[in-house]
């Protein structure tokens, strides 16, 4: 997948009803960061939305505060702990 998932992904996964309320609760979650960071709105949608297909895939996926430091130093949003690198305070949810 894609960093921000095309249209089609994004809209499949919205039919999946808990996918759906996770991209919402996601967006919630990251839109004051995208603030703190000055960075808009976008941002935090095209995170939701890549949340969204990630929960549609199944399987096992991080929350949402792990999901978002992946995003912000560009690794996977579905991305493990095998990651050892500690993200900066000024990134990190």
């Amino acid at each position: 997948m894609s960093r921000v998932p095309e249209y089609e992904q994004y809209t499949a996964a919205m039919r999946n009803r808990t996918a759906e309320l996770l991209c919402f609760e996601a967006i919630g979650y990251v839109r004051g960061w995208c603030d703190a960071r000055g960075g808009g709105a976008g941002e935090a949608i095209d995170f939701g939305r890549a949340f969204a297909v990630l929960v549609a895939a199944g399987g096992s996926r991080p929350n949402i505060a792990d999901a978002w430091t992946n995003w912000c130093h560009g690794r996977h949003i579905g991305a493990g702990p095998e990651f050892t690198d500690t993200p900066p305070a000024t990134i990190r949810p």
